[in-house]
């Protein structure tokens, strides 16, 4: 009757981050983010560890309150400034300030589990050097490596939901191509 569609999300967004993995691999060029807050939700940001940056996403109520008890600070839950959606927007910075400034404290891993055994929606900030070493990447084949003379195959994100050879090579060229004019480059 149909077909099964099987898709990650972070395989959705990297289609649009079009030559960060090549970038990296052939350059050492990593992006950095450009932003992260949506205006009036909160927490829902990206916050520094001390080791890398994490996403958390607590701005129902009640996540938020099950985040106040995990930063050590129940108190903050029902706290007027901060106990409500509306009162979390209208004070946005500072608590993304008070947040932040938890966060920087722990190591991501260790956020991580908090945010997991606490049922609150985040995960770590995945740069390329990352999405490289994840086996998760590497069992979906999400990150393929594209031939390209003269030099060795340039790892890429998979680009075809079919994977033929005719969709999929034409959008790994564009790619190159991109990343090839972007380096001021002739051959990789």
């Amino acid at each position: 009757l149909g077909q099964i569609i099987d898709a990650a999300l972070y395989e959705s967004v990297l289609q649009v981050m079009e030559g960060l993995i090549p970038e990296y691999d052939r350059m050492g060029l990593i992006r950095e983010r450009s932003g992260s807050v949506l205006t009036g939700i909160a927490p829902s940001n990206v916050y520094s560890c001390k080791d890398g940056e994490y996403m958390i996403g607590a701005n129902k109520d009640s996540l938020w309150k099950r985040l106040a008890e995990a930063m050590g600070r129940p108190e903050l839950g029902d706290d007027p400034r901060y106990a409500t959606h509306l009162a979390r927007g209208e004070n946005q910075t500072e608590l993304d300030n008070l947040i932040n400034d938890w966060t920087r404290t722990l190591i991501v891993d260790e956020l991580d589990k908090m945010m997991t055994d606490c049922a609150i929606p985040a995960g770590r900030v995945y740069r390329a050097p990352d999405m490289l070493a994840d086996e998760h990447f590497k069992a979906r084949e999400a990150i393929i490596d594209v031939e390209h003379s003269p030099r060795a195959p340039v790892p890429t994100h998979e680009l075809s939901l079919d994977r033929t050879q005719s969709v999929g090579r034409k959008s790994h060229v564009v790619v190159l191509v991109r990343l090839r004019d972007r380096a001021g480059l002739v051959h990789f």
